[in-house]
Parts: C-alpha cells; sequence; structure tokens
C-alpha cells in the first residue's frame, strides 16, 4: 500500500468509523430481530423486538430516535477537510 492511499484510508477513516463492533454486528442483530418477530406470540410480548435488543454490549445508540443530533460544520471545516482530500490526491487546494 502506497503512502497515498494510506492517507485516503485515514481520511475515510476519519469521516466514517468502520472498525467499531456496532458496524460489524448490526446487520446479525437485524435478522434476529426479524426471525425473532416472526416467531414471537404478541400474546405473550406486544412489543416487537429491536436489533438493539441482540446488542446488549453495544454502547452507542442503535435506533434513529436515540441517536444525538449531528454537529454543524462550518464552510471552513469543510473546506478544511476538502483540502486534505486533495492533497493526497495531488489536487490544488481551494481558496
Amino acid at each position: 500500500m502506497s503512502a497515498k492511499e494510506f492517507a485516503r484510508w485515514q481520511l475515510l477513516y476519519e469521516q466514517e468509523p468502520f472498525d467499531d463492533e456496532y458496524t460489524f454486528r448490526l446487520p446479525g442483530a437485524m435478522v434476529c430481530s426479524i426471525v425473532a418477530n416472526v416467531n414471537r406470540d404478541p400474546k405473550a410480548r406486544k412489543e416487537p423486538y429491536s436489533p438493539s435488543d441482540f446488542l446488549p454490549f453495544a454502547g452507542r445508540a442503535l435506533l434513529e430516535d436515540e441517536a444525538q443530533p449531528e454537529e454543524t460544520q462550518t464552510d471552513d471545516d469543510i473546506r478544511e477537510r476538502l483540502n486534505a482530500i486533495a492533497s493526497t490526491m495531488n489536487g490544488t487546494p481551494l481558496k
């Protein structure tokens, strides 16, 4: 892997971390919740299962309504990130 490619991966990781347990376990938890809901007795359990029921140690907000609002980015923040990406691709920085 070249230094340029490594820098690109670093920038991608800063934007969207991809090594946390949540990312890898969520698809399985979604399948588990679907199977559990298909086989659920609505009289015994009125509330449907959610993926968070199958991720007891996730430590993050799992549902959209539980998620914290994202920070808003200023124009300078966006420009700084774009310049960092452009510099790894031998591009011209923005003014």
